[in-house]
């Protein structure tokens, strides 16, 4: 595959998946995912908004067929 050939196919599929990428982004951006200490447990040790973003992020990876 020749360099033209491999950037439109790179650009076609950024274009087929855009709306998703953009989907993931702000479900993980509205999660107020600041240190709370105050909520700091066992698996959450920042508290408990940085572990729903941990817990986002990886569900969004497993969706998308990745091993977390």
């Amino acid at each position: 595959m020749d360099k033209n050939t491999l950037v439109g196919s790179i650009e076609s599929y950024v274009d087929e998946v855009w709306d998703d990428v953009l989907d993931d982004i702000a479900a993980l951006v509205a999660i107020p995912s600041v240190e709370d200490m105050n909520t700091a447990a066992p698996g959450a040790p920042w508290g408990t908004g940085p572990r729903r973003a941990l817990d986002e992020g990886l569900a969004i990876a497993r969706r998308l067929g990745l091993e977390p």
